[in-house]
């Protein structure tokens, strides 16, 4: 019996390595969302911690309230442009997990395939071997008249 070999093996490690590269690039969305998350919080905690030093001091020149207020308005318009791009983040990020859904699949699809032709496979040499056994027990308990005439020792 011969070995048992898949012929598109070489396609399903192709195909698992594609996989597997669609699974980095989705981590390196996720990431970047996370990043660009954790700048929103910290620009809104620098905001208000900015206001509570202001709101803190006896007498607030007027160049510390003009300052403040610029950097309110930098707050909020940062906020806004990291709300922007996390908007188009996550429309990149669900694009790329339809393709890593996508990449599961054929891989998955191989994996099937090459399971079904081992079994396949399996059953094959299984007859062999059950062809093989008869065909010596057969042998063995043959009539000496058909041996030409030697006895076989059971």
């Amino acid at each position: 019996m011969k070995k048992f070999s898949f012929a598109l093996d070489s396609l399903r490690r192709y195909r698992n390595t594609l996989f597997e590269q669609e699974q980095g690039r989705l981590q390196a969305l996720l990431l970047e969302s996370r990043r660009l998350e954790e700048r929103r919080l910290q620009l809104l905690e620098e905001a208000a911690h900015a206001r509570t030093r202001v709101r803190a001091m006896a007498v607030i020149p007027v160049d510390q309230l003009t300052a403040l207020q610029a950097f309110q308005r930098f707050t909020g318009e940062e906020v806004q442009r990291i709300g922007q791009a996390k908007m188009s983040l996550s429309v990149r990020i669900e694009e790329q997990r339809l393709a890593l859904k996508l990449a599961r699949r054929n891989v998955e699809a191989l994996e099937k395939l090459k399971e079904r032709r081992f079994q396949a496979w399996r059953a094959e040499a299984d007859r062999e071997m059950e062809a093989a056994v008869a065909e010596l027990v057969i042998g063995r308990f043959r009539r000496p008249s058909e041996n030409g005439g030697t006895p076989v020792d059971p």
